[in-house]
């Protein structure tokens, strides 16, 4: 695997994937009733409990493609395919001293597609 794709790869499983699935379960388990805090999370709570199952549904698939549109536009920034207002210069990824572009929003947008979240 190259490493545009490992680094796509890795961020993608970590947002949409692992993340993604920590935020779920802490809105499905968190005890509204019982909790004083006055987070997102609590007023999140209320709303998704009173959702339906359908409802639930259109909603996370949503809150996915925010997060998929907020890292392809990211990772077009870096590849210089998504232009930024206010910042006119390229941008450079390095990992591990190797730099990185050109690729980026292609190979995560191919990814969110196979997921089915576009």
């Amino acid at each position: 695997m190259k490493l545009d794709e490992r680094i796509v790869t890795a961020l993608f499983d970590e947002l949409l994937i692992e993340d993604f699935h920590l935020y779920q379960k802490n809105i499905e388990s968190i005890d509204y009733d019982n909790t004083i805090s006055k987070s997102a999370y609590i007023g999140m709570v209320k709303l998704y409990s009173q959702l339906s199952n359908e409802q639930k549904i259109l909603l996370n698939s949503f809150l996915k493609i925010v997060i998929a549109d907020t890292a392809s536009t990211i990772f077009g920034t870096i590849d210089g395919s998504h232009f930024v207002k206010n910042l006119n210069k390229d941008f450079k990824l390095i990992y591990d001293d190797l730099e990185v572009q050109g690729d980026l929003q292609d190979i995560f947008i191919e990814r969110a597609e196979q997921e089915g979240i576009y």
